[in-house]
């Protein structure tokens, strides 16, 4: 199965949006703190999978405040959902919110599950709050998933206030090897050919200490795109996508055409950015010479490739 990538809904989409959420939602309409949604005239981005719309988010911005409306995922543990949500939270972010919300209910334990594993915190119970989304829309039921009774709206919250910049970024030098081979080893990357391509990284740090890599290895008129890495602490505020968006940047200033990776756990990850997924013989001969094409990186891993003589594809922000 192949990547996804996610772009903004448009006016096509419509007729799609209203039927998803007829289905997933028991109406055209979805009802929470007492408001009454229509998804299909709210902003929102669609995931496109093997040319298939397969997952759906929707959003709502007000003052400040920007909440998830709708979420859903027609291809479970695929990544979809997060992406979806980077999304979401990136457009916040550019409309000045400081905050990202949402409601779910009590008997929803997976999307509690779900959102507090990706910086969401539970802020309010609003008990018997389904009485009245019931007087809004009949159609929600009284028992919900795994037989509890659907009562009440938990609400959850991802801050915003504190910008992604409170990184800052600087190239490596000889010094930073050590620390760097330990986040390679921590987060499951290879080391082979890293310290000969120093000078192609890109180092983040967080009060001086270093929590996140990303490296480029030039080659004739392509590049190829390694150890981007992530400490444990920092992942899941959008580390790993400024590294990123940062070393593409530098690759379409140096006039390259396009940019390989090869990865054995992020194939979700890259999509959002144009990459996607080939074979190895679609790859040029001086990059399939370098290390990780030579046996530092697994054989099974996904070899993806973003070509950069294309008008750039929307990363995860909507301006993903």
């Amino acid at each position: 199965m192949s990547s996804f990538h996610i772009r903004p809904l448009g006016p096509g989409d419509e007729a799609w949006v209203k039927q998803l959420v007829k289905d997933r939602w028991g109406a055209e309409e979805v009802v929470a703190h007492g408001v009454i949604y229509y998804p299909h005239e709210l902003p929102g981005f669609v995931a496109i999978q093997d040319g298939d719309k397969v997952g759906l988010v929707t959003y709502h911005i007000e003052k400040d405040s920007c909440e998830i409306v709708t979420l859903d995922s027609l291809r479970p543990s695929s990544g979809v959902g997060t992406g979806l949500i980077e999304a979401v939270e990136e457009a916040a972010r550019r409309s000045g919110c400081r905050r990202l919300w949402l409601i779910t209910t009590n008997d929803n334990l997976n999307a509690l599950h779900f959102y507090q594993k990706r910086g969401f915190r539970l802020v309010a119970i609003h008990r018997n709050a389904l009485e009245v989304a019931r007087s809004l829309k009949p159609e929600i039921p009284l028992i919900g998933l795994d037989g509890i009774p659907l009562q009440d709206e938990i609400e959850l919250e991802m801050p915003l206030s504190e910008p992604k910049t409170c990184w800052t970024f600087r190239s490596p030098v000889q010094t930073d090897w050590p620390q760097i081979a330990t986040l390679l080893s921590e987060s499951g990357l290879p080391q082979a050919g890293a310290q000969e391509h120093l000078a192609g990284f890109l180092l983040a740090f967080r009060q001086g200490r270093l929590v996140g890599t990303a490296g480029l290895e030039r080659y004739d008129n392509a590049a190829l795109l390694r150890s981007v890495a992530v400490a444990e602490g920092e992942r899941g505020k959008g580390l790993g996508q400024e590294l990123v968006r940062r070393l593409l940047d530098q690759a379409r200033v140096e006039g390259k055409e396009m940019v390989v990776l090869l990865t054995t756990t992020a194939a979700s990850f890259f999509p959002r950015f144009g990459f996607r997924t080939v074979t190895r013989e679609d790859i040029p001969p001086s990059v399939r010479a370098s290390q990780e094409f030579q046996g530092a990186c697994p054989a099974s891993a996904a070899v993806m490739m973003l070509n950069l003589r294309q008008p750039p594809s929307r990363g995860p922000s909507p301006a993903g």
